[in-house]
Formats: structure tokens, sequence, C-alpha cells
């Protein structure tokens, strides 16, 4: 895991940011125009270390820097409970799938598969865009799967049709099925703001 770079280090001091506290590393970022102003704009993802000598968990936070016509960057959003926390038995480093901006969307994808004390491996891939100003969720796509059965379960929420579609090839006894079964649903309509997130309460299978 190597630590905030030469040019990043660079990138705080121009634009008068705020550094990432010296018990944190950088993990990932990505940049893409996520509020139609055609500037670009950066997201991080951010790691507190974790001491060699302990496997705990580690907070790992979401920042969003908004670009600006003066080439300046802004703090806009922080996400203190937008990922999952890290940890030393985590196959995937710092348990990150994704971390994209796309047409206006930044997608954030996790992770969590572990070397030990769990069979299961769980996956959450959060999608969002900026709306009036506000980042609200417009998709959710949360999964479980069983590395004994190899089977599991997917759910995926369409916030902007509020249709919820159900994928699953495990059967109520953690036994595989011969054949997945999917059903779709209608939810009611839910609007999701990024201050409300909490990725334990919403990346739950």
């Amino acid at each position: 895991m190597a630590e905030i770079d030469p040019v990043m280090q660079d990138f705080y001091r121009k634009h008068d940011l705020p550094a990432i506290p010296a018990d944190y590393i950088e993990a990932a970022k990505t940049t893409g125009d996520l509020n139609k102003d055609s500037i670009d704009d950066i997201v991080l993802l951010i790691s507190q270390k974790i001491p060699k000598d302990k496997v705990d968990a580690a907070p790992q936070i979401i920042l969003i820097f908004l670009g600006t016509k003066e080439k300046k960057f802004k703090l806009w959003k922080t996400g203190k409970k937008h990922f999952l926390r890290n940890s030393s038995s985590l196959m995937e480093p710092f348990g990150l799938s994704n971390l994209t901006i796309k047409n206006r969307v930044l997608s954030i994808g996790s992770n969590a598969s572990y070397s030990e004390g769990t069979w299961n491996i769980y996956n959450c891939e959060q999608k969002w865009r900026e709306e009036n100003g506000e980042l609200k969720l417009i998709g959710l796509t949360v999964s479980e799967f069983d590395r004994r059965c190899a089977c599991g379960k997917t759910i995926d929420h369409n916030l902007l049709t509020q249709k919820k579609i159900t994928k699953t090839d495990k059967g109520d006894n953690d036994e595989a099925l011969s054949k997945e079964i999917t059903s779709i649903t209608k939810e009611k309509p839910l609007k999701v703001l990024w201050e409300e997130f909490n990725y334990d309460n919403y990346c739950q299978i």
C-alpha cells in the first residue's frame, strides 16, 4: 500500500485542500464530471493505516472534490459511512472493486471477501448522480456468494424505476439449486441522499 504520491501532495498544496490525516493513505482515486459543468471532479478513497501487529478493521472514507473554472478544487462531500472497513484479511486491496465516474454517475463497488472467518463473499455496488446540487442514490446492487456451495443471491435496486430484481441459486438449506430463480417486484419510491447513506444498513442482503 503506497503512501500519497508526490503528484497528489502537490495537488493538495496548489488547491489549498485539507491534507489527508497522517494515519491515512490514499487507497484509490477517480476523475470525471459529476455536476454537468464539463469540469473534471475528483473522488478519493482514503484508508486508515493498519498496524502490522493488528488485524482490526480500520475506517475508510470517500472524499468528493468539485473542480472549478479557476482550476481549483473544493471539498463537496465526505463519506465516513459509505464504505466497508479495511482489514488485513481482505482478499481484495481495501475491499475495493470499482471506483469510477462515467456519464456523470459515480460508481462505488466493494468486495468483502476475507481469507479467514467466513465462507461468504459480499459485494455492494452503489450508483450516485448529482441532481439540483444534491447527490442522490440511483442504483444499489448487493450480493452474497457462498464458496461452500458455489451459489448465492443478488438483489438489484433501481431507484429511478422503483424496480427490484432478485436472483438466487441458493436454497433454504444453503444448497445449490439446479436452476436460478429470478423475481421482479415494484418498490415504493425512495429518495436516498449522500448524507443519509450508511454502508452497514444499505449494503446488507
